[in-house]
C-alpha cells in the first residue's frame, strides 16, 4: 500500500509540474497573456456555459489593446493571438512555409474521417487534395450549381406562400436550407427539409454538427491525451452518424461507377480524379475512404457555418429597413434587366447585396479564428519599445481572431453598427485587407467561399423578391453557449410579409 501511495504521489507531482511548466510558456517568451485556470486554461467560462466562444475570442483580443499579439491557454495548449494585420499577412501568407497547417484538433489516427480530410491534411497530401477539389469551386462550376440552389430556395418560398406562413425562425429555416443545398451540390441527394422536416439526412446532419458534453469531453481528451485516444480509436462522432453518411457516400460511388453516372457535384469530381490517377499509375491515387473523408468535411463546413452566416444576415436585414429597401430596389432592377428571372450573371453583378452580406460577415463571422501550427523556427522581431524578440518553435500555435479584428475601432469606425456602405466601391479600398478574415486567410483559407457566398445571396434574393422581413421585437440576438462556433441561442423569429 505504501508503494502504491508513493507512486501515485510521484505521478501526480510530475503531472502538476509539467502542467505548471506549460502555463509558464508565455511568461518565458515575454508575451502578455491572460492568467489561466488549472487544466482548463482560459476557456472554463465556455465549458460552464457562462459565455459564448465568440464573446470569449473577442475578450481575448481586447485584453491588450496596444499589443500586436497576446497569449491565452486553450486547456493545456498555449495559443498566440496575432492582433496586427501586417503580422497576420506575414505569418499566414508571406511566410506560409513556416505555418503550413491547421491545429490538429483530432490526433493523427484517432479518427480517420477527420484526420484525413482537407482541413487537417498536411504537406504533399494537403496540396494534392486542395488542387483536386479546387475545380469544384470555379466560376463555371458555380454557374452549373446555381440552378440547383435556386430550385432549393423556391421550395422554401413556395412553402411559405402555400401555407400562409407569417413568421419564420431564421436559425431553423437557414439550417434546413443549407442542409438541402449541401445534400444536392456535394452528395447528389435531393432532400426537402421544409416539407419533410424529420428526414434522415437532416436529423443526422444535426447530430453530426452537434457539440454536446460527449464531444467536449472527447476534444478535451484529444488535447491532453492524444496518444491514448489514438490507441483506443476514440471517434468524435457517434457510430450511428459515421455509418449513415459513410454508407450513403459509398453507395453513391458504387452506383455512379457501375452506371457511368456523372453529376456536377463534389463526389463525381473526386470519382473522376480517382480514375485519372489510377490510369496514370499514381501512387497517391484516391481511395473511396478518402472520398468519404472529403465529403464529411464539406458537410461540416457547409451545414453550420453557412447557415449561421445566412441567419445573422437575415437578422440584420430585418433590423435595418433602410438597408432592406435598397436591397429590394436592387433586386427589382436586376429582375427587370434579366427578363423577370434570377440569373447567375445577374446575381454576380449586384453590388449592394454583396455589401450587405460582407458587412454581416464582418459583424458576425461564423468561423471565429484562423489558426496555424508553426513548422519551423520563426522570429517575430520587436518594432515597439515594449516588445521583445519572440521565437516561435515547431508546434507553437498562432491564431487570428475574426471577432476581435473585425470589430476593432482602429480599423472600422462605429464597429458595432451594421453599415454596408463600408464595403462600397468608394470605401472598400481604404480598408486593410487583413482586417477582414471571415473565410480565413492565406493558402489555407476556405476553399468553399465562392459557393457559400452564392448560397447566401441566392436565398436572400429569392426571399426578398416575394417578402419583406420585419422584426417582432427589439430584443438583440442572443448567442449560443452550447457551441464552439457562432450560433443563435434558441431561435430568432421575424415576420415575413408578402410584397405588393
Amino acid at each position: 500500500m505504501f508503494w502504491i501511495i508513493t507512486i501515485l504521489v510521484f505521478v501526480l507531482s510530475l503531472a502538476f509540474y509539467k502542467i505548471r511548466r506549460i502555463y509558464q510558456h508565455f511568461e518565458e517568451k515575454g508575451v502578455d497573456y491572460i492568467k489561466p485556470n488549472f487544466l482548463f486554461g482560459n476557456v472554463m467560462s465556455c465549458d460552464l456555459k457562462k459565455e459564448s466562444f465568440y464573446t470569449l475570442m473577442q475578450k481575448f483580443y481586447e485584453a491588450f489593446p496596444t499589443k500586436r499579439y497576446m497569449g491565452f491557454y486553450n486547456y493545456l495548449t498555449p495559443v498566440l493571438i496575432i492582433r496586427d494585420p501586417e503580422l497576420i499577412k506575414s505569418i499566414f501568407v508571406k511566410d506560409f512555409d513556416h505555418f503550413p497547417a491547421h491545429i490538429p484538433f483530432v490526433p493523427d489516427g484517432a479518427d480517420p474521417l477527420w484526420s484525413k480530410n482537407l482541413f487537417l491534411l498536411k504537406g504533399a497530401e494537403w496540396r494534392h487534395m486542395r488542387s483536386t477539389l479546387s475545380p469544384s469551386f470555379t466560376a463555371n462550376k458555380m454557374r452549373i450549381l446555381f440552378s440547383a440552389i435556386v430550385e432549393t430556395v423556391d421550395i422554401y418560398t413556395d412553402y411559405f406562400l402555400k401555407n400562409n406562413i407569417t413568421k419564420i425562425g431564421i436559425k431553423d429555416t437557414c439550417t434546413r436550407f443549407t442542409n438541402d443545398t449541401i445534400a444536392t451540390v456535394a452528395y447528389g441527394i435531393k432532400t426537402d427539409s421544409i416539407n419533410n422536416k424529420s428526414n434522415d439526412f437532416y436529423e443526422m446532419s444535426k447530430k453530426f454538427s452537434s457539440v454536446g458534453l460527449r464531444e467536449k469531453i472527447i476534444l478535451f481528451l484529444y488535447s491532453i491525451l492524444p496518444g491514448l485516444t489514438t490507441t483506443l480509436g476514440v471517434s468524435l462522432n457517434t457510430a450511428e452518424v459515421r455509418e449513415f453518411f459513410t454508407s450513403i457516400i459509398l453507395e453513391t460511388i458504387r452506383v455512379r461507377e457501375e452506371k457511368g453516372i456523372y453529376r456536377p457535384d463534389m463526389i463525381s469530381l473526386l470519382i473522376e480524379e480517382k480514375k485519372k490517377m489510377q490510369a496514370a499509375g499514381n501512387d497517391l491515387s484516391l481511395t473511396n475512404e478518402e472520398i468519404v473523408c472529403q465529403a464529411f468535411v464539406f458537410l461540416f463546413a457547409g451545414f453550420d457555418t453557412v447557415s449561421s452566416a445566412l441567419s445573422f444576415c437575415l437578422y440584420e436585414i430585418a433590423r435595418n429597413p433602410d438597408v432592406q429597401a435598397k436591397l429590394h430596389d436592387e433586386i427589382d432592377e436586376t429582375l427587370q434587366e434579366n427578363g423577370g428571372k434570377i440569373t447567375y450573371e445577374g446575381l454576380m453583378k449586384m453590388k449592394y447585396i454583396e455589401q450587405v452580406v460582407t458587412e454581416s460577415l464582418r459583424l458576425w463571422p461564423p468561423a471565429l479564428a484562423s489558426d496555424r501550427v508553426c513548422a519551423k523556427t520563426y522570429v517575430i522581431e520587436p518594432i515597439n519599445p515594449s516588445e521583445k524578440r519572440i521565437v516561435l518553435n515547431p508546434g507553437d500555435i498562432v491564431q487570428a481572431s475574426a471577432p476581435g479584428i473585425q470589430r476593432d475601432p482602429k480599423y472600422y469606425s462605429n464597429p458595432y453598427v451594421f453599415d454596408p456602405e463600408r464595403f462600397s466601391d468608394e470605401n472598400k479600398d481604404h480598408l486593410h485587407p487583413y482586417t477582414f478574415i471571415p473565410f480565413g486567410v492565406g493558402p489555407r483559407s476556405c476553399i468553399g467561399m465562392r459557393l457559400a457566398m452564392m448560397e447566401i445571396k441566392t436565398f436572400i434574393f429569392q426571399l426578398l423578391v416575394k417578402y419583406r422581413l420585419v422584426t417582432m421585437n427589439d430584443e438583440p440576438i442572443k448567442l449560443s453557449t452550447d457551441s464552439l462556433d457562432l450560433r443563435i441561442d434558441g431561435d430568432y423569429y421575424v415576420e415575413i410579409k408578402p410584397r405588393k
